[in-house]
């Protein structure tokens, strides 16, 4: 079967739990579909080891995740919007999305999705998590979301999970 997008609709959801249902659930297409649910390479495909970097750190997801969430070591938050005011966080988490990731990650083969949520529940942040389906690019995506982070100065997490592209029923 084959199913996929060149037109991406999503629905955002705040729900961490939901996280890689998300994925699978609440995406839709037009133009041109393909489907490819198999996630390529293994995780020991990955060079990057968690620690600490200049301006950032890279942690394994925890609760089950497969991935990595890269860790900003700056001294802003994205539109300076602090962890405490939610409303502008939610704006803030949007904003980053759409100027940086949107731009960045979404024509790279290997990307399934993204949402509002993140594979880290020990830290604040604007909370975006992006979904990839191959091992061997996780390195290139770590090393993509820090450099955006560090040229930002950003206090922020970014999480890259993999998933598989589901396809629909």
């Amino acid at each position: 079967m084959s199913w996929g997008c060149t037109v991406l609709v999503c629905r955002f959801t705040a729900s961490r739990l939901s996280l890689v249902a998300f994925f699978a659930l609440s995406c839709s297409c037009a133009g041109s579909c393909w489907c490819d649910e198999e996630i390529f390479g293994k995780k020991s495909d990955v060079n990057t080891a968690p620690g600490v970097y200049e301006g950032y750190s890279v942690l394994q997801c925890d609760d089950g995740y497969e991935g990595y969430t890269v860790v900003g070591e700056g001294q802003n938050y994205y539109n300076g919007c602090s962890p405490e005011t939610e409303d502008c966080r939610r704006e803030a988490t949007g904003a980053f999305w759409r100027e940086h990731i949107m731009n960045d990650f979404t024509n790279r083969e290997s990307y399934v999705g993204g949402s509002q949520g993140s594979c880290q529940q020990d830290y604040p942040g604007i909370w975006v998590s992006i979904a990839m389906n191959d091992w061997r690019e996780m390195d290139s995506f770590i090393e993509d979301v820090a450099a955006i982070i560090v040229s930002l100065d950003l206090a922020e997490i970014v999480s890259i999970v993999v998933v598989p592209n589901q396809c629909p029923m």
